[in-house]
């Protein structure tokens, strides 16, 4: 039995279709000369006569009408195959980190996980929430969504919009006939932060020492205090607004909403499973803007 050598039986096809060697030529990119050595390998090597020479060029020759309908499904079926086989090496797998604080694990980084893993089946995504930032130089993650107030130095990153914070309270209830409210405001500060972070200085200038009466390091567990009537606190939009129970008091400044910001490392960013996660994420974060921001409600 002959073994069929894929590049003489292309060429022959691509004489069949041209009309002429020449035409064959332009298309494949050959010189006329590969072109008749192909097509006079093919023949004798399978001991047919496939053409009928002329000086009008290459003309089929009746008898092997039936070779040429199988050469046309072998050429599918290789075609085919060559198309599976490239989807399969260009399948995206392998673990992905991905570290943010509460305020985007609590809400909308879960569903975007669940729905690029859906997409991409073959990654397997770890979600670490942490507030402190994990040092993407010493690969303790691969990619971070952060908040804050300039984009990270000597690293990839993309700014998706500015993080909407407001006060809350716990939602007021009619005044009993026995009792009102009172006038002082009471508090829950949030802690953790940088001295230097706006957020911090604004606390600090704002709310009243003897007024706050709970702390928490993170803004989920700022919410739960507030949620329980504890008193008022600064949570981000995307937190306080999903709430029920909470209302808004008053916006803030805008000098104190930080950006939120997509992070990878330059030596990680072309790795096909990091590249694919950070083009999820960046995409899908700015479709969610609105919740981002505050301007969902």
């Amino acid at each position: 039995m002959h073994k069929i050598n894929w590049d003489d039986f292309r060429v022959v096809l691509a004489v069949c279709d041209a009309g002429s060697v020449n035409g064959a030529a332009k298309q494949l990119g050959l010189n006329h000369a590969t072109i008749l050595r192909r097509v006079a390998n093919f023949e004798e090597r399978h001991g047919v006569s496939i053409f009928i020479k002329s000086g009008k060029g290459y003309k089929l020759n009746q008898s092997s009408a039936q070779i040429l309908n199988s050469l046309r499904s072998l050429d599918s079926a290789v075609v085919e195959l060559e198309r599976r086989l490239q989807g399969h090496e260009s399948a995206i797998s392998g673990v992905v980190r991905i570290t943010s604080t509460d305020s985007f694990t609590d809400r909308i980084l879960p569903e975007l996980v669940v729905d690029l893993c859906k997409n991409q089946q073959g990654l397997l995504v770890n979600l670490m929430t942490t507030n402190n930032a994990l040092d993407l130089d010493k690969t303790e993650a691969d990619i971070a969504v952060r908040a804050g107030f300039e984009p990270p130095d000597g690293l990839i990153s993309q700014e998706i919009c500015r993080l909407g914070i407001v006060i809350y309270r716990r939602q007021t209830r009619p005044t009993r006939a026995h009792g009102g409210p009172t006038d002082r405001q009471n508090w829950v500060r949030r802690t953790g932060l940088n001295a230097q972070s706006p957020i911090y200085q604004w606390q600090d200038q704002s709310i009243a020492g003897d007024t706050v009466v709970a702390q928490a390091d993170t803004f989920s567990s700022v919410a739960r205090f507030v949620t329980m009537g504890v008193g008022a606190g600064m949570i981000p939009c995307v937190l306080g607004d999903a709430i029920a129970g909470l209302e808004r008091i008053s916006g803030m400044p805008d000098n104190i909403r930080p950006g939120v910001w997509l992070v990878c490392h330059s030596d990680m960013i072309d790795l096909p499973h990091i590249r694919t996660t950070y083009d999820f994420l960046v995409e899908n974060l700015r479709v969610r803007r609105a919740e981002l921001i505050g301007d969902a409600v």
